[in-house]
């Protein structure tokens, strides 16, 4: 049985240089575990929003899509989230069958005529339905839950208070107010997987504000439990660690 790739890395620290695109990577193997169109998003504890565009090779770091907005400092913890760049970007050339194969080889169980069974694999697994029709299963507690693939990152409008749920990765909602407060709740990370994401936005002026709530224990990376968004042009845009936290994505 193997597993689907871990979408958050911290491994190591990063030394970084004011004014200065490059990152110093102190980390074993930075070029077998970051890749172009990561996205650095936390550093020694702030909320950054980096995209990666390359990785040096001898694993010296990355360089990042503009310079370094703060101070030079050194021996930083950080975060990253890796992009689809980490599934197999080469499966849309290639055949069917050999699809198949390498997602095995990467890190899917395959299931080629029906869903996977609950004894099947273990949490965090990765399942495809070959089909037709083609679908896509992760493991979560115990229980394997289908995944709705949204390719074209569809807009939601809202009016009203929303409770989300794992049925929302990577749709986008977007909260027309007038007057009255409106809450997004977002889903408990333990019910969704590492990597599930969402943007919430506050498209137009309004004397209201949008406010993000995490569900249950939950928090934000940050440790506070409610964000809200005021400004008219504005949004989140949120990663889960399908644990117990919410972390900000670029």
């Amino acid at each position: 049985m193997t597993t689907l790739p871990n979408f958050i890395y911290t491994e190591g620290t990063i030394d970084v240089e004011a004014a200065s695109a490059e990152v110093v990577a102190n980390d074993s193997s930075p070029t077998t575990s970051v890749k172009r169109g990561d996205s650095l998003v936390m550093v020694d504890g702030t909320a950054v929003a980096y995209s990666i565009l390359a990785v040096a090779a001898g694993n010296a770091g990355f360089t990042l899509d503009r310079p370094w907005e703060g101070s030079t400092d050194t021996g930083l913890a950080y975060m990253i989230v890796r992009g689809l760049n980490w599934l197999d970007n080469a499966a849309l050339a290639i055949s069917t069958l050999e699809l198949v194969n390498r997602m095995d080889a990467k890190g899917m169980l395959v299931a080629t005529e029906a869903a996977p069974e609950s004894g099947d694999g273990d949490d965090e697994d990765g399942a495809i339905l070959a089909g037709p029709p083609h679908k896509l299963y992760v493991k979560k507690s115990g229980a394997w839950q289908e995944v709705t693939a949204h390719l074209a990152r569809p807009i939601e409008v809202k009016t009203a208070n929303y409770t989300a749920d794992i049925d929302d990765h990577d749709k986008r909602f977007a909260y027309e107010l007038t007057t009255t407060d409106r809450t997004h709740t977002l889903p408990a990370c333990s019910s969704v997987y590492n990597g599930f994401r969402q943007r919430i936005l506050l498209p137009s002026t309004s004397t209201a504000k949008v406010a993000t709530a995490c569900s249950g224990a939950d928090t934000f990376w940050d440790g506070t439990t409610s964000k809200d968004l005021t400004v008219a042009g504005t949004s989140l845009l949120l990663v889960s660690d399908g644990v117990s936290k919410w972390y900000l994505d670029s």
